[in-house]
C-alpha cells in the first residue's frame, strides 16, 4: 500500500485538483490493470473546510503495477506542471506501507 501526500499552494488548489482527477481516472481504468485502489482525498479541518492537502491511497499488484502507474502520462504531466507552474508548497511525500 502507498500513501502519497501532496500539499498544494493555497491559490493553486483548483489546478492541482483537476490534475488529480485526471490521474485518478486513468489509475482506476482498464489502462492500469495492476492498480487495485487509487483514491484521492482532501484533508479537512475540524469544521469540514477543505485544506490544500491531498492524500492519495494506492494499492497495486506488486512493483510492476506501481511502475505502470508511475510511468503513466497523467502522472508525468502533473509532476511536470507542478514544477513548471510552481503548484506545490513542497515535494510530494510517498509512504510505502505493509499491512499487518
Amino acid at each position: 500500500m502507498v500513501i502519497a501526500t501532496i500539499v498544494s499552494k493555497p491559490d493553486k488548489v483548483d489546478i492541482v485538483e483537476k490534475y488529480m482527477k485526471v490521474v485518478q481516472k486513468r489509475a482506476n481504468s482498464d489502462e492500469e490493470p495492476g492498480t487495485f485502489t487509487y483514491r484521492v482525498t482532501r484533508r479537512v479541518d475540524a469544521h469540514g473546510n477543505h485544506l490544500p492537502v491531498f492524500i492519495i491511497i494506492e494499492e497495486y499488484a506488486g512493483a510492476a503495477g506501481m511502475l505502470i502507474h508511475a510511468e503513466a502520462a497523467p502522472l508525468s504531466e502533473f509532476l511536470k506542471a507542478a514544477k513548471e507552474q510552481d503548484l506545490l508548497e513542497e515535494a510530494p511525500t510517498i509512504d510505502y506501507l505493509d499491512e499487518l
